[in-house]
């Protein structure tokens, strides 16, 4: 069977991150579905950090970053100037 390639952004790490999140529970089933394939960019991690320093739960900041360390199962995709250009050379 073919595995789904899932981005994860912000709004899918604070939902799994904060306990009282409405949306934990859909997103917690999401992230156990063994069909999956994650991946997300350095930027999404830099901007989840931040939110969750804004929004005053650094200890789930830390939480996260320790979980990404460990993470096997989540591909991060390193941006570079690179990305912003279209096939041409052209910047969007």
């Amino acid at each position: 069977m073919a595995r789904h390639k899932t981005f994860l952004d912000t709004s899918g790490f604070y939902c799994a991150l904060v306990p009282d999140d409405p949306r934990r529970e859909k997103v917690d089933a999401c992230l156990r579905d063994p069909q999956r394939i994650f991946y997300t960019t350095d930027w999404i991690i830099g901007e989840t950090v931040n939110l969750l320093t804004a929004r005053r739960k650094p200890h789930l900041a830390r939480k996260f970053l320790r979980q990404l360390e460990g993470s096997a199962g989540l591909q991060i995709v390193y941006g570079n100037r690179g990305n912003f250009r279209g096939s041409q050379g052209d910047a969007f």
